[in-house]
């Protein structure tokens, strides 16, 4: 019996179109060989394009994917993953990881718009930036992201979180304006520049600022954060889960601790450490 390989996807050449990404999942469901993903058509037009006139396809593990010189013309990539990795050599197009289930996409470049939204579980880790709308709610959606985890090295657009039920959201750059906006719960961690606005509507949920953030006074109130009940409890739970985030939560205690938005009666919070 052959070893098993990595299922891989090497797009030939420059595309000036985008490709939409979604039939990774039925290859994998149906445990297609790769030469028959070749012969997939990419949709129901008399004069489409098969798999194979855009990748070439190696390799039989299902629950290893591979995509190689990725770019953002391929969007949709990891829609509906439910077990197993996806691996992104390069960047990623928009609703990269939407509505993921489990297991992990791992994107080694940047991804666009509306990233990570309806996710329910799993892991999206991205090596470089999101652009607007990361884990938030699709438009006319009324829940983002709901479970599952996301982790940013680089920067965000605006909107990140919007809607966020559920989950954990870290980010080591810079967010743009109205970072978990309409917020119902779940926990956000931003550890790069200044954030603009985070939190405005917010019903529950956690924001945990490395910098003093831009808030509106009328929104948030200050209160003691000294022996406070639900870090301790945070930092418990999220001890083992990354060293790196470890190191910025354990190191020092929260040196200041807001409640609102006020103007809906909301009971979030936001440290800063």
């Amino acid at each position: 019996m052959s070893s098993l390989k990595p299922l891989t996807f090497t797009r030939k050449e420059d595309l000036d179109f985008p490709v939409d990404m979604r039939f990774l999942r039925n290859i994998v469901d149906s445990r297609m060989s790769a030469k028959k993903a070749e012969q997939v058509l990419m949709s129901s037009l008399p004069d489409a394009l098969r798999i194979g006139d855009i990748f070439k396809v190696s390799g039989n593990d299902h629950q290893n994917i591979v995509i190689e010189n990725s770019n953002a013309k391929l969007e949709g990539i990891g829609t509906g993953w439910r077990r197993g990795t996806i691996k992104v050599i390069g960047n990623a197009g928009s609703f990269t990881a939407q509505s993921l289930r489990g297991g992990c996409v791992h994107v080694e470049g940047s991804v666009g718009d509306f990233s990570g939204c309806g996710m329910n579980g799993g892991q999206l880790v991205i090596e470089a930036d999101a652009g607007n709308g990361l884990g938030a709610s699709l438009p006319g959606e009324k829940i983002g992201m709901n479970e599952g985890r996301i982790i940013v090295n680089g920067n965000t657009g605006t909107r990140l979180g919007n809607r966020m039920r559920r989950g954990l959201i870290v980010v080591y750059g810079d967010v743009g304006v109205g970072a978990c906006s309409s917020m119902i719960s779940g926990t956000v961690l931003l550890l790069g520049g200044q954030a603009n606005l985070p939190g405005t509507h917010m019903r529950r949920g956690t924001i945990i600022c490395a910098s003093e953030p831009s808030l509106s006074a009328d929104s948030f109130f200050e209160q003691e954060c000294e022996n406070n009940t639900y870090w301790n409890i945070f930092c418990s739970y999220m001890e083992g889960l990354s060293e790196r985030i470890n190191q910025s939560l354990f190191s020092c205690s929260p040196r200041k601790r807001f409640v609102g938005d006020l103007n809906i009666y909301g009971m979030g919070e936001i440290f800063i450490i």
